[in-house]
């Protein structure tokens, strides 16, 4: 049994139960990344998905991948801190610089070639 791994605690139905706070740190240090991660809405009023980040120990040391699940679409970043992949995931979207790849996903659906 881990030392700092325990099983999140479950509210009606099995569904999880989210941190207490309501992000507003995270938010005002990587805005871009924040909307990117939480805006339900598009300007015109149209539904997106929203976007997801997943953190790992890849083959290049410390990764993050940003997944676009709206534009099917993925982009990687490295860096020594967790902090160091967020703010290269802020300035690339802040300054369009993010090196996109079509996601899994996309390349796998029924019908593509």
């Amino acid at each position: 049994m881990g030392k700092y791994v325990s099983k999140p605690p479950s509210g009606p139905d099995g569904v999880y139960l989210a941190p207490d706070g309501d992000g507003s740190q995270f938010a005002a240090a990587y805005p871009a990344l924040w909307e990117y991660l939480t805006e339900q809405y598009f300007e015109d009023g149209v539904q997106r998905r929203t976007s997801t980040i997943k953190v790992f120990l890849g083959d290049y040391g410390l990764q993050a991948l940003l997944e676009d699940r709206e534009a099917e679409r993925i982009a990687f970043v490295t860096g020594g801190t967790v902090e160091d992949l967020l703010e290269a995931l802020e300035t690339g979207l802040r300054k369009s610089s993010l090196d996109w790849r079509l996601s899994y996903a996309a390349k796998h659906k029924k019908g593509r070639k």
